[in-house]
């Protein structure tokens, strides 16, 4: 490698296990990025698919630094704290082969973070974005980006850009295989960097079946928790009665999302039973009339 100073600013960790199909949609939007300042480290986790190491060995492209391509599975958390240990850019981010960025994504968190000496990493707000499904735009609270907020809840995207300065100071032991950003961004505002967020939907995250957030049991949860209580203990100790506040809130905002949901459904059955029974005394026109507002609804339900 060549020396710090001469390295683009940004080195982008581009993740796969697995996802090598996904792998040329996710360079295409980085040929689009309208700041081109950086490089990749494209690393494959010892993906046995049988096709994604294949499709890594053949992948081109001029920003491709380095290629680690494993034959053993070691799991994400560990593959990128040996990129951490290597990488010298001024800033870091980790992307996963199935994931996109916006084109002003590089450029505008960048500005943000040559501005801001003291910020450790800023984030966007996402797009969460399906098969055969509308998008789904997430917002993320600017107001929650502290440590007392983010130690009861993660407010920030994983795949945030990051100083690496930031990244050196903070404590990343612990063990985490999930809910490594969320250590990640507490061990940041502990070593005390600030976290910094762009309030536009620059990052698209696509969900499917494999998705991790789709795989964890509430045990698996549970322990995680409880890991990071014990780690992070001196600042759960010191902001307790607002984590605790914020936990409430959000049992209350999972609570209501489900009453909202099961009332819908209850009413779109109904409505589906109803028509069913018209069915049969309905004119053409007016049946496909019914059936627009059905799908009107559930446009509305999905959105």
């Amino acid at each position: 490698m060549s020396s710090a100073k001469n390295r683009p600013d940004v080195c982008i960790i581009l993740m796969t296990y697995n996802q090598g199909r996904f792998l040329n949609e996710s360079i295409e939007a980085l040929k689009k990025q309208t700041f081109q300042n950086f490089e990749i480290h494209l690393i494959d986790d010892g993906s046995d698919d049988g096709e994604t190491p294949d499709i890594l060995n053949n992948v081109r492209y001029a920003k491709i630094s380095e290629k680690f391509i494993h034959i053993e599975n070691k799991g994400t958390v560990k593959r990128q704290q040996e990129q951490y240990a290597i990488i010298d850019n001024k800033y870091i981010m980790i992307l996963c082969a199935d994931d996109i960025l916006e084109p002003t994504f590089l450029e505008k968190t960048v500005a943000y973070m040559n501005k801001h000496p003291k910020c450790g990493a800023v984030g966007t707000n996402i797009t969460m974005f399906y098969e055969n499904a509308p998008d789904v735009v997430c917002k993320f609270d600017k107001t929650k980006m502290t440590l007392e907020h983010i130690a009861g809840k993660n407010h920030m995207l994983g795949s945030s850009l990051m100083r690496n300065k930031a990244l050196k100071e903070a404590d990343l032991s612990g063990g985490f295989t999930r809910y490594q950003d969320w250590d990640r961004w507490v061990s940041m505002l502990e070593a005390g960097w600030n976290l910094g967020l762009i309030e536009e939907p620059l990052f698209r995250y696509r969900q499917h079946c494999k998705s991790l957030s789709h795989t964890a049991s509430i045990e698996d949860e549970l322990l995680i928790r409880k890991k990071m209580i014990k780690k992070h203990h001196e600042t759960y100790k010191k902001y307790y009665e607002q984590i605790l506040l914020d936990v409430y809130r959000n049992l209350l905002e999972v609570q209501e999302g489900k009453d909202w949901l099961e009332n819908q459904y209850f009413n779109l059955t109904n409505e589906i039973e109803r028509l069913n029974k018209e069915l049969d005394h309905c004119k053409k026109n007016n049946i496909k009339a019914k059936l627009k507002k059905i799908l009107n609804k559930i446009k509305t339900i999905t959105k």
